[in-house]
Protein backbone atom coordinates (compact mmCIF):
# COMPACT_ATOMS: atom_id res chain seq x y z
CA UNK A 1 0.00 0.00 0.00
CA UNK A 2 1.75 3.15 -0.95
CA UNK A 3 0.89 6.63 0.65
CA UNK A 4 1.67 10.46 -0.45
CA UNK A 5 3.87 12.40 1.66
CA UNK A 6 4.76 15.68 1.26
CA UNK A 7 7.15 17.42 3.45
CA UNK A 8 6.76 20.86 1.85
CA UNK A 9 5.09 23.01 4.41
CA UNK A 10 1.44 24.18 3.42
CA UNK A 11 1.54 27.90 3.16
CA UNK A 12 -2.47 27.72 3.18
CA UNK A 13 -2.28 26.42 6.39
CA UNK A 14 -0.89 30.39 7.76
CA UNK A 15 -2.83 31.54 9.72
CA UNK A 16 -5.67 28.68 9.24
CA UNK A 17 -7.87 30.99 7.01
CA UNK A 18 -8.44 27.95 3.86
CA UNK A 19 -9.78 24.44 5.18
CA UNK A 20 -7.64 21.88 4.52
CA UNK A 21 -9.14 19.79 1.93
CA UNK A 22 -11.28 16.58 2.93
CA UNK A 23 -8.86 13.91 1.18
CA UNK A 24 -5.72 15.85 2.73
CA UNK A 25 -4.91 15.60 6.80
CA UNK A 26 -2.05 17.49 8.16
CA UNK A 27 0.42 15.29 10.35
CA UNK A 28 2.74 17.62 12.88
CA UNK A 29 5.18 14.96 13.99
CA UNK A 30 7.72 16.34 16.66
CA UNK A 31 10.19 13.77 18.44
CA UNK A 32 11.56 13.28 22.27
CA UNK A 33 14.10 15.14 21.88
CA UNK A 34 14.04 17.48 18.63
CA UNK A 35 16.18 17.13 15.62
CA UNK A 36 15.00 13.38 14.22
CA UNK A 37 15.43 13.61 10.23
CA UNK A 38 11.58 12.14 8.70
CA UNK A 39 11.31 9.86 6.00
CA UNK A 40 9.40 7.97 4.68
CA UNK A 41 8.72 5.95 1.04
CA UNK A 42 12.18 6.54 0.78
CA UNK A 43 12.07 10.60 0.81
CA UNK A 44 13.03 12.73 3.47
CA UNK A 45 10.79 14.77 4.75
CA UNK A 46 12.27 17.38 6.96
CA UNK A 47 13.36 17.29 10.46
CA UNK A 48 11.16 17.21 13.79
CA UNK A 49 9.02 19.45 14.37
CA UNK A 50 7.88 19.66 11.38
CA UNK A 51 4.57 19.18 9.37
CA UNK A 52 3.93 17.28 5.93
CA UNK A 53 0.91 16.31 4.20
CA UNK A 54 -0.92 12.83 3.95
CA UNK A 55 -3.13 12.71 0.84
CA UNK A 56 -5.60 9.87 1.36
CA UNK A 57 -4.76 7.10 -1.62
CA UNK A 58 -7.19 7.14 -4.68
CA UNK A 59 -10.27 4.96 -3.72
CA UNK A 60 -9.34 4.91 -0.34
CA UNK A 61 -11.46 5.46 2.45
CA UNK A 62 -10.48 7.32 5.89
CA UNK A 63 -9.38 5.91 8.59
CA UNK A 64 -5.73 4.54 7.14
CA UNK A 65 -2.83 3.74 8.52
CA UNK A 66 0.60 5.00 6.64
CA UNK A 67 3.22 4.06 5.40
CA UNK A 68 5.91 3.61 8.02
CA UNK A 69 7.78 6.85 8.69
CA UNK A 70 11.07 6.60 10.03
CA UNK A 71 12.70 8.93 12.37
CA UNK A 72 16.49 9.23 12.64
CA UNK A 73 18.29 11.10 15.12
CA UNK A 74 21.95 12.79 14.57
CA UNK A 75 23.50 9.60 17.30
CA UNK A 76 21.95 6.79 15.02
CA UNK A 77 18.76 6.22 16.74
CA UNK A 78 15.76 5.16 15.24
CA UNK A 79 11.95 4.59 15.42
CA UNK A 80 10.33 2.93 12.57
CA UNK A 81 6.15 3.56 12.80
CA UNK A 82 3.18 3.97 11.06
CA UNK A 83 0.73 7.08 11.86
CA UNK A 84 -3.14 6.34 12.04
CA UNK A 85 -4.98 9.05 10.36
CA UNK A 86 -8.91 8.87 11.04
CA UNK A 87 -10.05 11.66 8.51
CA UNK A 88 -9.04 14.24 6.51
CA UNK A 89 -9.64 17.87 6.82
CA UNK A 90 -7.71 18.17 9.64
CA UNK A 91 -4.38 18.33 11.50
CA UNK A 92 -3.33 15.76 13.36
CA UNK A 93 -0.26 15.95 16.47
CA UNK A 94 2.47 13.27 17.20
CA UNK A 95 4.90 13.14 19.80
CA UNK A 96 6.86 9.90 19.39
CA UNK A 97 10.22 9.36 21.59
CA UNK A 98 13.44 8.12 21.04
CA UNK A 99 13.73 4.44 21.81
CA UNK A 100 15.44 4.56 25.51
CA UNK A 101 17.94 1.65 24.88
CA UNK A 102 18.99 3.34 21.84
CA UNK A 103 22.71 4.73 22.88
CA UNK A 104 23.79 8.09 22.60
CA UNK A 105 21.40 10.38 23.97
CA UNK A 106 23.92 12.31 24.80
CA UNK A 107 24.47 13.75 21.00
CA UNK A 108 20.90 14.10 20.47
CA UNK A 109 19.95 16.21 23.29
CA UNK A 110 23.32 18.87 22.33
CA UNK A 111 21.99 18.21 18.57
CA UNK A 112 18.64 19.50 19.87
CA UNK A 113 19.83 22.23 22.09
CA UNK A 114 21.91 23.88 19.02
CA UNK A 115 18.50 23.88 16.96
CA UNK A 116 17.19 25.73 19.64
CA UNK A 117 19.42 28.36 19.46
CA UNK A 118 19.92 28.64 15.80
CA UNK A 119 16.19 29.30 15.71
CA UNK A 120 16.51 32.02 18.23
CA UNK A 121 16.72 35.61 16.59
CA UNK A 122 20.26 37.18 17.28
CA UNK A 123 20.63 40.33 19.13
CA UNK A 124 22.04 43.11 17.62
Amino acid sequence: MKHIFSGTALLFLVGCATPIPQNVAVLAIDSVPPGATIAADGKDLGVTPSKITYTLPQGKNFPQTTSPITLTWVSGARLNTPLRVDGGGTTYHYRLQRPADAPNLQADIQYSSYLMQKQQPQAS
